[in-house]
C-alpha cells in the first residue's frame, strides 16, 4: 500500500507511511496535501522524463521509418524533416502520392 492518509480529530490530515510504519505528515490542510501530491507528481514526471530521455531514445531514422501519410502529406512531412534540420526528404512516389491529390467532384445528388 505505502501510505494513506487519514483525517486527524482536529479536522487537518495526516499521512501514515506503512513504509517506515509511522507518520510522515500531520495536520496538513487540504490545500497543502494537494501541493503535496503536484509536488510529489513533479517529481515522479521528471524522473520519468529523465529516465526516457537516457534510456529509450530512439534513433532519427525510425521516424521516416513509421510514418504514414494518414495526418500528414508526404509534402507536409518533408517539410517538417527540413525544419528539424533532417536534408534527407521522403519520395511521394513511395506512398503513391502525386504533387497534389485531388477530390473527387461532388455530383449534384451528392450535394
Amino acid at each position: 500500500m505505502g501510505s494513506f492518509i487519514c483525517k486527524q480529530p482536529n479536522g487537518k490530515y495526516c499521512r501514515f507511511s506503512t513504509v517506515v510504519d509511522t507518520l510522515t505528515h500531520i495536520n496538513m490542510t487540504e490545500d497543502e496535501y494537494i501541493e503535496y501530491c503536484v509536488s510529489r507528481a513533479v517529481k515522479d514526471a521528471i524522473r520519468e522524463a529523465k529516465d526516457v530521455l537516457a534510456n529509450y531514445v530512439r534513433p532519427f531514422d525510425e521516424v521516416k521509418k513509421y510514418f504514414v501519410p494518414n495526418n500528414n502529406t508526404v509534402a507536409e512531412f518533408n517539410e517538417l524533416l527540413k525544419e528539424m534540420g533532417d536534408t534527407e526528404q521522403l519520395d511521394p512516389n513511395k506512398y503513391g502520392e502525386d504533387k497534389e491529390e485531388q477530390l473527387p467532384e461532388m455530383t449534384e445528388e451528392q450535394m
